[in-house]
């Protein structure tokens, strides 16, 4: 009994993968196998919208509305209204990314629920560790792109 306190996570989850019937790890597995499915997915849908993002964001440098200058802010808004129109477009591009990725996320955390009800009888499933790295990058990215279009659009208004 001691030793099965001491065990590590993964030890104690494969223990239990192996105790399964067949029929059991059958769905335990397709389960597992649709959140790995899924977590690519989010990984793929998120870089792709970052790329979107990233270049919405450089296109008011592209465009000529933001030139540089010699003296501080060192930057100069030449077409304030081009440069609030591309802002407005990247903050609801931000949400909609945002919305987007979740409704993903929540497809993944419920197929571990359930792939862990099938392990262990329980339903509770944490959304921490080597899970959630890739939704911590794709949200962190996510949030400074939302910073950077408010700045510029904050500097268009003002």
């Amino acid at each position: 009994m001691a030793e099965a306190a001491h065990k590590p996570e993964f030890q104690k989850r494969l223990d239990a993968v192996r105790g399964l019937s067949p029929d059991h790890f059958s769905t335990w597995k397709h389960y597992e196998d649709r959140a790995s499915q899924l977590g690519a997915e989010l990984w793929s849908i998120g870089s792709w919208l970052a790329a979107l993002i990233g270049a919405t964001l450089s296109l008011p440098f592209v465009a000529k509305f933001i030139e540089p200058i010699a003296v501080y802010p060192y930057v100069k808004i030449a077409n304030r209204p081009g440069t609030a129109v591309v802002a407005a477009f990247g903050l609801c591009l931000c949400a909609y990314s945002y919305v987007a990725m979740s409704d993903v996320r929540e497809h993944i955390q419920s197929n571990w629920r359930k792939a862990g009800y099938v392990l262990e009888g329980t339903w509770q499933m944490e959304w921490g560790g080597r899970k959630s790295h890739g939704w911590i990058v794709l949200l962190a990215t996510g949030g400074l792109a939302f910073t950077a279009f408010s700045a510029l659009l904050i500097a268009a208004i003002v």
